[in-house]
């Protein structure tokens, strides 16, 4: 089975999320494809990035042992060929050097405003023809749970998720540190590494 597998990169107050999946064509439409999630794989809120890379480090740091990017890669692997693998490098510095020291060249999916804009666009159009399909998780339903979106003022789809709404008629949140989205933004990163596209649909209509 080959797979794909995206890293969103988490930063001192988000989580490392890793996500793995397979395709397979629609039997009846030819021009679907289906994509499988089955494995997410959320690291601790600090989780060293050396860690989650897989990179050894002789200090014990005090943090328990989670499974790392590099033995999923090492597991899923075929003919000694690790599967095709993808992440933010461009906006997280120094991932780029923790990666080749494992022997990992990633695939840099930037999450610049317009590209991120069609990524969920693409997110978005694969829920609602039931073309996406993902193992039970609860951590990421709940931060689904709190998804919603506007448009930006360069008509850029704008993705949020927010724990309060505050009593307008037009609705505003509050963001703080515990509104964790990283679940949506690997889920994004992985369909667009695994089932790319370019047509990017212009509704707003929630997830």
């Amino acid at each position: 089975m080959y797979t794909y597998w995206f890293l969103d990169v988490g930063t001192t107050h988000d989580q490392s999320v890793l996500t793995g999946c397979y395709v397979e064509p629609d039997p009846e439409r030819e021009e679907f494809m289906h994509i499988y999630i089955f494995a997410i794989h959320i690291y601790p809120v600090g989780y060293p990035l050396t860690k989650v890379v897989g990179v050894s480090s002789p200090r014990e740091d005090g943090w328990h042992i989670e499974k790392s990017v590099i033995d999923y890669l090492q597991e899923y692997s075929i003919a000694g060929t690790y599967p095709v693998f993808g992440c933010d490098v461009t906006g997280n510095e120094g991932m780029t050097a923790l990666f080749q020291a494992v022997g990992i060249d990633p695939v840099d999916i930037v999450f610049s405003g317009p590209a991120k804009s069609a990524y969920y666009q693409r997110y978005k159009w694969l829920m609602e023809k039931k073309l996406m399909h993902r193992i039970k998780c609860k951590e990421w339903e709940s931060q689904a749970s709190w998804l919603y979106a506007e448009r930006s003022k360069r008509g850029y789809l704008m993705i949020h998720n927010i724990n309060h709404f505050q009593k307008h008629d037009k609705m505003k949140g509050i963001k703080t540190k515990e509104d964790l989205d990283d679940c949506m933004d690997s889920t994004a990163g992985l369909i667009q590494l695994a089932c790319p596209s370019t047509d990017a649909m212009s509704s707003l209509t929630l997830i």
